[in-house]
């Protein structure tokens, strides 16, 4: 959904993008297919990040 999640956090300097009660609003009222493609979303943005995170610390690896 593009949040930061450390905005909701109580001491957090930054303020959320959307209140966390229009937040559980929207979730709830989301369709399991809307919600399951979320969670396909955020896993697979979630994979490309770790695997770029390997990529480069193999390739720092190697330069040494």
């Amino acid at each position: 959904m593009g949040l930061d999640w450390k905005s909701y956090l109580p001491n957090s300097k930054v303020k959320p993008k959307i209140e966390l009660v229009e937040l559980q609003e929207k979730i709830s009222s989301m369709s399991q297919a809307e919600l399951d493609k979320l969670k396909n979303q955020y896993q697979k943005n979630r994979i490309e990040e770790i695997s770029k995170s390997f990529k480069n610390s193999n390739t720092k690896e190697n330069e040494d």
